[in-house]
């Protein structure tokens, strides 16, 4: 099972690090990994678009 919460809280943590990274070959690499979990959250987004909506009707 793919926690979502957990791969968002991931991302937004490599997305600051992506910014503050000077080293060619770390900001390649962190590169990497924002782009891996981009595609693994919208995988998960795609699969279940309905679990979605349930979250965001509960959240009103």
């Amino acid at each position: 099972m793919i926690d979502s919460r957990h791969d968002r809280s991931r991302l937004e943590q490599f997305r600051a690090m992506e910014k503050e990274t000077t080293d060619p070959f770390a900001a390649r690499l962190v590169h990497e990994i924002v782009t891996e979990l981009e595609a693994r959250l919208e995988r998960a987004r795609r699969r279940t678009p309905e679990s979605d909506q349930v979250r965001t009707d509960m959240r009103s």
